[in-house]
């Protein structure tokens, strides 16, 4: 029998990665055909339906089989390679960065298609119901929520129980706007901006307040104009949550003040709407990126059917008009 050398065998093993690569690929390709094909679903016949169906079993053992061959994804937070694989949920391949610890979705769907997850009333209904809500103007239904809202922008530093001048403040995934209208009673000039458009009509109509139906990270606001911007439960959703930080940054006038809650409980690895799991190293080190600081505190509370659940406060202060250069984006 001959014997295949070192070499042989190294070119042997490339010619396979490449093999891996070009199938995973078209693999790819095809999915995205069937994807063209589920969005006028209604206008298929039975035998193209059929097709679908087995394309999509293709492209499943296809991925299955080269994914090993696949690049490490890089980690959105802190550009490591050193990812493990740790499980998935059905949406997703879910890793574990070595370096920074974060859990990351590492085949994220494209923006637009992750935008339409979150479009229309009844994502509000499936985003309320679990706190207990069900209407958005029954006060009484909101008073926990609003609460603990404002008590953790308070107790974080981020805004005064009565300000003495104009405030200016924006929230990042503000939804219907109840927590902008409180503001507004407060004396806050209160903004906020959301993806789900009917959600923004919905709260501008019912609330009288300021929405943007625009993602931050194409919101147009003049530089430096907010004293104040929050974020709660939104930007685990984001396909780039760094570069929304870094949006945020160019909003904040000097010694402006940011506050983000992010879940940091296990048991949301399977929540298949979010995209980041962050541990308390991943978050500090996203929020020292770009801010130069950030304080962490850990909250556990409990949801209207009772389950006891942690999140995250992220908080840090715009000390200068420069992002650190030591921030470890590639």
């Amino acid at each position: 029998m001959t014997k295949i050398n070192k070499t042989g065998k190294k070119e042997a093993f490339i010619n396979l990665i490449t093999i891996g690569k070009i199938l995973k690929g078209r693999a790819t390709q095809i999915v995205s055909v069937v994807d063209r094909w589920e969005a006028e679903r209604g206008n298929r016949s039975k035998v193209e339906l059929f097709i679908m169906k087995y394309m999509r079993i293709l492209y499943r053992m296809i991925r299955r089989t080269f994914w090993c061959f696949a690049d490490s994804p890089k980690c959105p937070i802190c550009s490591a390679r050193s990812n493990k694989y740790v499980t998935r949920n059905t949406k997703y391949r879910i890793y574990l960065c070595g370096s920074c610890n974060h859990k990351f979705v590492g085949n994220p769907w494209q923006e637009e298609r992750i935008y339409s997850l979150y479009q229309g009333i009844d994502y509000f209904k499936k985003d309320r119901q679990h706190q207990g809500i069900f209407s958005v103007q029954d006060d009484k239904q909101w008073e926990g929520f609003i609460k603990d809202r404002w008590n953790s922008l308070v107790k974080n530093g981020i805004l005064c129980s009565s300000p003495s001048r104009s405030v200016r403040c924006l929230e990042v995934g503000c939804c219907e706007g109840k927590l902008l209208a409180y503001l507004k009673k407060k004396g806050y000039d209160a903004i906020g901006c959301d993806v789900n458009k009917d959600i923004c009509n919905l709260g501008k109509k019912k609330l009288g307040v300021n929405i943007i139906n625009t993602p931050i990270e194409k919101c147009d606001f003049p530089l430096e104009s907010f004293d104040s911007i929050f974020s709660f439960h939104t930007f685990e959703h984001l396909v780039d949550p760094v570069g929304a930080l870094m949006r945020c940054f160019q909003f904040l006038r000097i010694g402006g003040k940011i506050l983000l809650e992010v879940p940091s409980d296990d048991n949301e690895l399977m929540n298949e709407d979010h995209l980041h799991f962050f541990s308390v190293n991943s978050g500090r080190l996203m929020l020292e990126s770009v801010f130069g600081n950030c304080n962490v505190k850990e909250n556990f509370y409990t949801n209207a059917q009772g389950k006891r659940l942690s999140s995250m406060y992220l908080s840090a202060e715009k000390l200068s008009t420069a992002i650190p250069s030591s921030q470890p984006r590639s």
